[in-house]
């Protein structure tokens, strides 16, 4: 019979990078099925990895075995300062239960479109007697503990928050992961036109000029070798633009053009990241990465002060105090002496629109 490819495996790449693939389920026994990942196998491979300095670490795995994972988790976080090793975790498809927690291995941890990760409490049985069952409960309360150690050294979240999602069992999309902190970035894969890069490069060209270093102002005042002058400068005046710069220094072209391409990506990531409540909100996001170039502090600010955000902060809020409160149908404060017509009528629309969506 003709053996299954491993889901896992070593890659050295030029003797410099390695890739790990965890792509199966974590068990303490493959002798039934050669897909899946055992911490013994694991550690065989990593002994036999020589001469390389970074390691990616794809996983798309449903988990498995709780103690198993920790042994791998552990190996390559002591492989790792040993042999001064970068790790870089890339959550391809899924990313659960105890594979979670082998991705925060990494230094950097990063998520694909359309990956998943996914946390819980620990599973397992018993059988036996009641002291046998507490005895087991009481322990799958130790593990979750261990687990919750590893979770906090990448999330921004508290123990407590983390141990709600654990019992909640909770997906998470790229955005939500990247928005608790278990990972560092979403992998997009976008890509830029040559005419895109062009109209950045003139838009940027001025202000890159500026933020080179002194060596920019000695090129702007070379006089040019061996050249005729076909158009003499007014005096006093000192141009220098784009087929300038791309034609007599070349190498000072290419280091501002990969400047510029670099703040446009990053700028077009932070804008991803602006929470959108609302049409509205989506509208201005997509005018700001398109139309009228603006940062991403500048439309978050926009988005915060308009008038649909602040409407929608206001129902929020209300519905949040209904909650609390636990009365059964909000109803309009009788008209008071001191608030005007208007606020009173502001006051009944948004109620109103609550009282629709609780059904009443």
């Amino acid at each position: 019979m003709k053996k299954n490819k491993k889901y896992w495996e070593f890659r050295n790449k030029e003797n410099k990078g390695t890739e790990l693939r965890i792509y199966g389920e974590i068990t303490k026994f493959s002798w039934w099925d050669e897909t899946v990942v055992t911490a013994s196998d694991f550690a065989r491979e990593l002994e036999d990895l020589q001469d390389t300095d970074s390691i990616n670490l794809c996983i798309n795995s449903p988990g498995g075995s709780v103690t198993e994972a920790h042994a791998i988790y552990n190996m390559l976080k002591r492989y790792a300062k040993a042999n001064n090793v970068k790790i870089t975790t890339y959550i391809d498809g899924v990313a659960a239960s105890a594979a979670s927690y082998i991705a925060m291995a990494g230094d950097e941890i990063c998520m694909g479109l359309g990956a998943s990760l996914m946390i819980h409490n620990v599973n397992g049985g018993a059988w036996g007697e009641s002291k046998d069952l507490r005895k087991t409960a009481d322990l799958m309360d130790k593990l979750k503990e261990n687990i919750i150690d590893i979770y906090v050294t990448q999330s921004n979240l508290s123990r407590e928050v983390i141990s709600n999602l654990m019992n909640e069992e909770t997906w998470m999309t790229p955005e939500e992961a990247l928005e608790y902190g278990f990972i560092d970035k979403i992998e997009t894969y976008e890509t830029i036109s040559d005419d895109d890069i062009d109209n950045l490069f003139t838009r940027e060209i001025t202000n890159s000029i500026r933020a080179l270093p002194p060596r920019v102002n000695e090129l702007r005042n070379v006089k040019k070798q061996a050249k005729p002058v076909i158009n003499q400068k007014p005096k006093g005046e000192d141009i220098v633009d784009i087929n300038t710069i791309r034609n007599d220094h070349p190498d000072l072209y290419q280091k501002i053009r990969e400047e510029a391409v670099l703040e446009e990506r990053n700028r077009m990531k932070a804008l991803d990241a602006v929470p959108a409540h609302n049409q509205e909100a989506i509208d201005m996001i997509n005018k700001a990465k398109y139309e009228e170039p603006q940062s991403a502090e500048k439309v978050a600010y926009n988005i915060v002060t308009s008038d649909s955000f602040k409407a929608h902060r206001e129902i929020v809020e209300l519905e949040n105090e209904q909650k609390i409160s636990r009365s059964g149908e909000i109803k309009p404060l009788p008209p008071q002496n001191n608030k005007n017509e208007k606020d009173e009528k502001m006051v009944n629309s948004i109620v109103e629109k609550i009282n629709k969506m609780r059904g009443q």
